[in-house]
């Protein structure tokens, strides 16, 4: 994604980085204009592919399990099914746009061909594809980023009825309505999230280090 080359590597630093991207950011917003659209004009939508594990496999098929809420990849993926004439016309492109539709989570995430081996994407997504024309206009990531936000979510809870586990329509995300800024402006938000995002995972990592020092602190002081 649109990370910067030199990321600040204290807490402080990072803080004021964000900082200073938020208020370019604002500063720039007030000038331009944001087109919407409905994600049926910028992209086509089909559905995973369906398929068992086989021995002997040399293709990853990608489930939700394999992320965190927000889309970042949390396991290790191995090949599970054969790479045939049948899952050759799913196999993943480089940008397409994965949303888990099914179960009790919906997040969205992108697929790189450079963060990942070659895939298929299981049932539980829908893979969302830009148009080719579309692709000068919106950047996948940025889509990824509308498609996770809090106001996104909200209309998946209401969509969903209250219910524990979700399944979501095609009709859901055709109709959804999607606010195009420039590109540029898309870079920034990209830019912004990808940082709270490593920003977030640093503070549970370091609260993770943290409670195991104490404990073992703790654990030597009843051996006194």
């Amino acid at each position: 994604m649109y990370i910067v080359d030199a990321l600040p590597k204290n807490k402080l630093a990072v803080y004021l980085f964000i900082s200073t991207l938020f208020r370019s950011f604002a500063m720039k917003e007030e000038q331009e204009t944001t087109l919407n659209t409905k994600l049926r004009n910028i992209a086509t939508i089909t559905t995973g592919f369906y398929g068992q594990a086989e021995p002997e496999a040399d293709l990853v098929c990608l489930q939700a399990r394999n992320f965190d809420d927000n889309g970042c990849l949390v396991e290790v993926l191995y090949p599970e099914l054969k790479a045939t004439f049948k899952t050759k016309k799913h196999v993943l492109k480089d940008g397409d746009v994965l949303f888990a539709a099914k179960g009790s989570r919906s997040f969205a995430t992108c697929y790189r061909q450079k963060d990942y081996p070659t895939a298929v994407a299981s049932t539980t997504f829908f893979i969302i594809r830009l148009f080719e024309n579309a692709t000068k206009n919106v950047i996948p990531e940025y889509l990824v980023w509308v498609l996770n936000h809090t106001s996104t979510k909200q209309k998946i809870i209401q969509t969903s009825s209250g219910a524990a586990v979700n399944s979501l329509s095609k009709s859901f995300l055709t109709e959804l309505e999607i606010e195009v800024p420039t590109i540029e402006t898309q870079k920034r938000i990209v830019t912004i999230s990808d940082l709270l995002l490593k920003e977030g995972r640093l503070q549970k990592r370091i609260y993770s280090l943290r409670e195991t020092a104490i404990q073992m602190q703790l654990t030597k002081a009843m051996k006194k």
